[in-house]
C-alpha cells in the first residue's frame, strides 16, 4: 500500500514539472522506476550469493544510508539555490 502511495505522489510531483509533456515525463519516470527495480533485485541476489542474510541486510542498510545522504545533499542544494 505504501509503495502505491509513494508512486502516486512521485507522479503528481513530476507531472507538475511540465503539464504539456505528461506522456514523455511518465515514460522516463516508468523506465527509470523499472530499471531501479531490476537493479535492486540484482543487488539482492548478488548480496545473497556473497553472504546470505547478513550481506543482504547490509546491502539494504547501505541503500538506505545512500538515500538519506542523497536527500540531505538535495535539501542543502535547494536551500542554497533559494538564498
Amino acid at each position: 500500500m505504501a509503495l502505491a502511495l509513494v508512486h502516486t505522489s512521485n507522479q503528481s510531483i513530476i507531472f507538475r514539472l511540465r503539464p504539456d509533456a505528461k506522456s514523455r515525463i511518465n515514460a522516463i519516470y516508468m523506465t527509470t522506476y523499472f530499471i531501479g527495480g531490476a537493479a535492486g533485485s540484482a543487488l539482492g541476489i548478488f548480496a545473497w550469493n556473497r553472504g546470505g542474510w547478513t550481506m543482504t541486510c547490509l546491502a539494504g542498510v547501505g541503500l538506505v544510508v545512500f538515500c538519506i545522504l542523497f536527500s540531505m545533499i538535495d535539501a542543502f542544494l535547494q536551500k542554497k539555490q533559494m538564498a
